[in-house]
């Protein structure tokens, strides 16, 4: 199991698995105690604390997580009379235990949101932030049917398909906190409905074949089936995982983002963690040879989805490494004190791996034009070190501001749009990556 999961977690690290590795291995830490004659309060401590942990890399992610988990405590519920005198012992401190480390959870979750709001420029920044990530991640309105909407807002077939791709649209006045909350408002939305139902099951269960995890944990289920406990109270558990997984991958689809990897991955982990829970060891008849070699059968058999990946284990990757670091250098050197302005995703973090010791200020002067981070605070002030409030229209002109892009000619239709009908980009540096430029225009509009 954490050969097979923990290739998946590592060569794509991501928040959401984090949180729900951390999430699991608290919960089941937990049970390890609540199994044991008699729990040490250092292990409740430890599995509470990485249960917390895990919901402050992504608390969503972590809840969903203990729903599915929870069917564990179902079992112990009615299997509750093999603690004998232990009992109510046993359920005070389940109860107890589980009880505060949700409790910490929504805690750090209440005190995460009241901090950003007790600070106007975070309280924008969350509002923008959620507006981004419902357009982006989500739906957007139609050009074409809400033409009129866009025309009010002033957003044009250009600008609307910056905004379509995703990525490079921090402009504070075309894109502004009030045309994202009117256009996330306008945005469509699924319906609950028969056909809505239908359609999810068009999906379901076959779309879990595109998630990688999924035949290691089709492979655990093998295992109970042949090995497993069968009681009624393990089967009612097992009722109560399908439901459950059936229920957030409906509600998933209903929000309109749904089978998504770095989601499912802790989803079917803390499921096969519950399948295993159940899976006798003594009584496999299976050896520790087959067994990995059932793994490295599976993770052979997912070289489909994983190909483009797996080069980051590779020698290659520390050559490509040292190659972006390099021509990101040059870059700089051209002018040390200035700023860089880059379109996503020509300039990125993958120039340093998890484990790198990233050299401070290497990233000081640089803003990127998209992204989750718009508008936070700290990008905001440090536009402001040049004189920049919007970037794609204080950028002209302005002597110490470079910009990195790969498409400048969709870059300078969109000012011209704008901003400057005869805007001009000097190309300064060009490493058969990206390209530098500063933009130049005779006048602004």
């Amino acid at each position: 199991l954490l050969i097979y999961f923990g290739y998946e977690c590592y060569i794509r690290i991501q928040y959401s698995k984090t949180a729900g590795v951390l999430l699991a291995a608290g919960a089941f830490l937990l049970f390890y105690e609540l199994e044991k004659e008699k729990a040490t309060w250092y292990g409740i401590l430890l599995g509470i604390f990485l249960g917390v942990t895990g919901s402050l890399y992504r608390f969503e992610e972590a809840a969903i997580c203990c729903l599915l988990i929870a069917g564990i405590g179902l079992y112990f519920l009615l299997d509750a009379r093999r603690w004998g005198r232990q009992k109510k012992k046993k359920l005070f401190l389940m109860f107890g235990s589980f009880g505060m480390m949700g409790a910490l959870m929504l805690g750090c979750e209440i005190l995460d949101q009241q901090i950003y709001a007790s600070s106007p420029e975070w309280a924008f920044f969350a509002k923008y932030n959620d507006c981004r990530s419902d357009l982006t991640d989500y739906s957007l309105p139609d050009y074409e049917t809400d033409r009129a909407l866009y025309d009010e807002l002033g957003i044009t077939e250009t600008a609307y398909g910056l905004l379509k791709e995703g990525l490079n649209f921090y402009d504070t006045d075309v894109f502004s906190l009030d045309h994202m909350e009117t256009l996330d408002a306008a945005r469509p939305k699924n319906n609950l409905s028969k056909a809505l139902v239908m359609n999810f099951l068009k999906e379901y269960p076959i779309g879990y074949a595109g998630i990688p995890v999924f035949l290691g944990f089709l492979t655990f289920v093998f295992l109970w089936i042949c090995w497993g406990e069968h009681r009624w109270k393990v089967c009612l558990t097992a009722g109560y995982e399908i439901l459950v997984m059936g229920l957030i991958d409906f509600y998933l689809y209903y929000q309109g983002r749904y089978l998504k990897n770095r989601v499912e991955v802790a989803l079917w982990f803390s499921i096969s963690l519950v399948v295993i829970w159940f899976c006798h060891a003594r009584k496999l008849q299976i050896t520790r040879k087959a067994v990995l070699l059932a793994v490295a059968c599976i993770l052979i058999a997912n070289q489909s989805t994983w190909k483009n990946r797996w080069s980051v284990l590779t020698v290659q990757k520390e050559i490509d490494k040292e190659y972006l670091r390099g021509i990101y250098q040059d870059a700089k050197d051209l002018d040390p004190d200035g700023l860089i302005l880059a379109k996503i995703p020509t300039i990125t973090y993958t120039m340093y791996d998890v484990l790198d010791s990233v050299p401070q200020g290497t990233f000081e002067n640089i803003i990127w034009l998209g992204g989750w981070e718009m508008q936070n605070p700290i990008w905001v002030e440090k536009l402001a070190e040049y004189g920049i409030t919007n970037p794609y229209r204080d950028l002209i002109n302005n002597e110490h501001v470079y910009l990195v892009d790969d498409n400048i000619k969709l870059t300078l239709k969109y000012i011209r749009e704008y901003y400057a009908e005869d805007v001009e980009a000097e190309q300064l540096q060009d490493n058969g990556r990206w390209q530098v430029y500063q933009l130049k225009a005779d006048s602004l509009k």
